[in-house]
């Protein structure tokens, strides 16, 4: 049995045998049950006509309607179950496109085979909680002892910042106010633990232009950071969260300073530049070293309000509220 290891730990491969039409161009599947990676090989033989009635029924039903299938289809109700039952293997997920936080956070992207698209996967045991009103969500399924929360793949700040990039763009003002708006807005009304981790990737867009935050919360007893998961990306977390010194509201505060100074130099502020010692990144933050500036032609309050926010100690950031407050003024005028 061949061992390759993903991102901070060693999963084994076992083989399958599987050929719906998207997996021909994927060759190996990641199971979060079994945290194995599958072989995908091709087979010639054609589909059920079963499966392939399925196939059509679900593309038009689309997942977003899938458990009204039940009731409203006109089938009889051995086969509307059959066909609206989700499974997993109806699902790819590419392991090559995971990383460290999807594995702490059990959210991964996937492939959904039967209609020919890109979700999300929350993996959580059964019989855990689901917010059907979530704004991305569209249906479940159940799987043994697991449950799968299956959501609409959005756009995060951080898919924009990098388009941004390659653009050649910078940011409008009230976009940014905007943006730290709908952060601060979240983090009063939700009041997710200190300890959580707030990144450009927890930003999402909806298709009407919304905003909507998920914030990763992160178990007091779980200490896990990027470096510890072997991830070369950007550190966002605060220095008392680094070390778990009674972190409070205002290590958002930090984040928010993270967030701020990544939609003004399109790159984000802690991370390992040079690309051999993501320790060191860590290192720089507990020590106070601070990013080089972003450009010269960034909002000046702006400016000043994310260096603030990035204060080593927490008593000197502004609160959230106080963040709050300045997005509201700006965001009303």
């Amino acid at each position: 049995m061949l061992h390759i290891p993903l991102t901070g730990s060693c999963h084994c491969i076992i083989t399958c045998t599987y050929c719906p039409i998207k997996s021909r161009k994927m060759k190996k599947s990641f199971n979060p049950i079994t945290q194995a990676i599958i072989h995908l090989h091709e087979t010639t033989n054609p589909s059920s006509l079963q499966a392939q009635c399925r196939r059509s029924v679900l593309q038009s039903v689309t997942l977003k309607r899938l458990n009204e299938a039940l009731t409203k289809l006109p089938l009889p109700n051995r086969i509307a179950a059959k066909v609206s039952t989700m499974h997993l293997n109806d699902f790819v997920i590419d392991p090559d496109m995971l990383n460290g936080e999807n594995h702490l956070t059990h959210t991964y992207p996937a492939t959904c085979l039967v209609v020919d698209s890109d979700v999300i996967l929350k993996v959580q045991p059964k019989g855990c909680s689901i917010d059907v009103s979530h704004p991305s969500y569209l249906t479940m399924f159940e799987e043994g002892d697991t449950q799968f929360i299956i959501y609409a793949k959005t756009e995060t700040l951080q898919d924009v910042i990098l388009r941004c990039k390659a653009d050649n763009t910078t940011f409008q003002e009230d976009f940014i106010w905007k943006v730290l708006g709908a952060i601060c807005d979240h983090v009063l009304t939700k009041n997710p633990s200190p300890t959580g981790h707030l990144t450009t990737s927890n930003v999402h867009f909806t298709d009407t232009g919304g905003i909507f935050i998920e914030i990763n919360d992160q178990e007091d007893d779980q200490e896990v950071t990027n470096v510890d998961m072997g991830a070369a990306a950007a550190v966002y977390d605060a220095p008392e969260v680094i070390t778990r010194n009674d972190p409070d509201e205002k290590a958002f505060s930090w984040s928010i300073g993270c967030i701020i100074y990544e939609l003004l130099a399109l790159d984000p502020a802690f991370y390992d530049r040079e690309g051999f010692n993501p320790f060191a990144v860590i290192m720089s933050i507990m020590e106070g070293e601070m990013p080089p500036p972003p450009p010269v032609n960034s909002f000046p309050y702006i400016t000043d309000l994310m260096w603030q926010c990035l204060k080593t100690e927490p008593v000197d950031r502004p609160s959230v509220q106080n963040i709050h407050a300045e997005a509201e003024e700006f965001n009303n005028r």
